[in-house]
């Protein structure tokens, strides 16, 4: 009996990954991030506060961290629709998006690349889409 297996980057260690058709796993903490993202770039966009310091003071969060979700805000479309229905690559967790989103680039087929989804070609088209 052989199983097709791969070892793949999870965090800090590796993880067998066996592709065996099974539906895939939503990461709670990847969604959460991706609608943190929105909600801080819609209250940014409305203008509610004087500047991005009193934003960041009232939020109670560091301006780093703030500017790296609002750059997650930006994700291509199916990318954000492949991490909601937890199709993201295995590796690619919570704390790795954030600390990526610093050079996250803004054409979205290179955000694909760079982010480890297949080579680059839209994740999801036609009436799949977004």
């Amino acid at each position: 009996m052989s199983i097709e297996a791969k070892l793949r980057r999870a965090g800090k260690g590796k993880r067998l990954v066996i592709e065996n058709g099974a539906g895939a796993e939503v990461n709670e903490g990847l969604a959460a991030m991706i609608a943190e993202a929105f909600a801080i770039r819609n209250l940014l966009l409305s203008g509610s506060d004087d500047s991005i310091e009193a934003m960041t003071e009232r939020l109670g969060m560091g301006k780093g961290q703030l500017t790296s979700l609002v750059r997650l805000s930006y994700l291509a479309p199916d990318i954000v629709h492949a991490l909601l229905k937890g199709r993201q690559p295995i590796e690619l967790t919570p704390t790795r998006l954030l600390r990526l989103s610093k050079d996250l680039p803004h054409d979205w087929s290179e955000q694909r690349h760079f982010l480890g989804f297949a080579d680059g070609r839209p994740i999801i088209s036609g009436r799949n889409a977004l």
